[in-house]
């Protein structure tokens, strides 16, 4: 099961079967240092077989439509493979996959480039371009495991979030267990992700379910005094409650789940899907998230590093707005294509998107222009800080 909930795997391996030895002790080694950071085990994955045939490719597919993180073991038979850059590489940033990490065995020779030279690389040889081994490779792939893992817990972290009550009757612990696994497995994050002892502090619990979108419970359990704690403490929050009669069992599980999804599918407040990269302006566009909130009311959705989840937030949310400061010209013209791809296909076309390009003052003064382009786009060009103020009129337009 991954780290990330709703995903098949969280770090999908894209190597050339020439360097498959190297590969293989790599993957382990990162899948380790990877756990040590996270509170569960990390999926990290590749298929070791060659490939061939239209099964394999859509197996590939499948895996690349829910893993986050793609990292690209580059040599130059990597380079030079039609299938690990066509069909892996740029797929996957072609489906929205926006976390790739380039990691270079080899120097590559000068009629030779890694594959996205527009995003940031790691180098695995020394001055004499050999490849690193032991405590010397483990110290190149450290700042890495823990960048990876930090963009493992964000996407997490962004994912909707359940509360499954526990309950201290053992011959339930099973049934119980494989609710939280189905909902993991669903896309949610499953809250408490501790053993809650005695005495646990009321306070701690009404903080994870002010969290959680909804929590679960079970009814008529005798002598469990912390199961009737967290539903009375559920019951004094704004989130709606799910009690069932009992646990689920086998196929049930499945139905629980659906019956979950429906009453989170109610009406809910429209949301802006705030979509810029992360890496490149992340820091700059920290607090306009926040101030756009405030502003508006509005749900804020963060960049989904998901390539299927980032689709889905794109037919389906309110508003958009995307944002490019410091990231390449190439990850603006593929995310404004994504973006028109998804717009052509929606049934409701008067959806209000807005274009929003700051750039460094250099010692000039700070200005804006804004241009509505068409009765719901806004094309607005900054010099100088950010500023909230900027989106006005693309903000008055989106339905509350």
């Amino acid at each position: 099961m991954a780290y990330t909930p709703g995903c098949s795997a969280d770090v999908f391996i894209s190597y050339a079967h020439a360097d498959k030895d190297w590969a293989v002790r790599a993957k382990e080694r990162l899948a380790d240092t990877l756990t040590s950071y996270l509170t569960r085990r990390v999926q990290v994955w590749f298929d070791t077989r060659l490939p061939v045939g239209e099964p394999f490719l859509r197996e590939i597919r499948e895996k690349l439509e829910t893993t986050p993180v793609l990292v690209a073991f580059v040599s130059p038979s990597y380079v030079q493979s039609e299938f690990c850059i066509r069909q892996e590489l740029e797929w996957f940033r072609s489906r929205g996959g926006q976390h790739v990490v380039q990691l270079v065995m080899v120097p590559l020779d000068r009629d030779l480039e890694v594959p996205a030279p527009e995003l940031q690389y790691e180098t695995l040889y020394d001055e004499q371009g050999k490849l690193l081994t032991g405590a010397r490779l483990n110290k190149k792939l450290d700042p890495v495991a823990l960048a990876i893992a930090n963009r493992l817990r964000a996407c997490r972290d962004e994912r909707p979030k359940i509360y499954v009550a526990q309950v201290t009757n053992e011959a339930l612990r099973d049934s119980w267990d494989r609710l939280k696994e189905g909902l993991h497995e669903a896309g949610y994050v499953v809250f408490p992700a501790q053993v809650l002892p005695r005495g646990f502090p009321d306070r701690r619990i009404q903080d994870w379910l002010e969290q959680c979108c909804l929590s679960v419970h079970l009814s008529g359990l005798q002598d469990d005094s912390l199961a009737a704690r967290q539903r009375e403490i559920a019951s004094r929050t704004t989130r709606p409650l799910k009690t069932l009669e009992r646990a689920p069992r086998g196929e049930e599980v499945r139905d629980v789940i659906a019956e979950i999804q429906a009453a989170l599918r109610a009406p809910r407040r429209s949301a802006l899907y705030f979509v810029y990269d992360d890496y490149a302006d992340g820091p700059r566009v920290s607090d306009l998230s926040r101030q756009i909130r405030l502003r508006t009311g509005l749900e804020v959705l963060p960049p989904e590093p998901s390539p299927k989840c980032h689709k889905e937030r794109l037919e389906k949310s309110s508003g958009i707005l995307l944002f490019r400061a410091e990231a390449p010209e190439t990850w603006r013209v593929a995310q404004e294509e994504k973006l028109r791809q998804c717009l052509a296909l929606r049934g409701d076309r008067d959806v209000p998107v807005a274009w929003y390009h700051a750039r460094p003052a250099n010692g000039s003064p700070a200005a804006v222009h804004v241009d509505r382009t068409s009765p719901r786009e806004w094309v607005i060009e900054r010099t100088g800080d950010v500023d909230v103020g900027d989106l006005e009129p693309f903000l008055e337009a989106l339905p509350r």
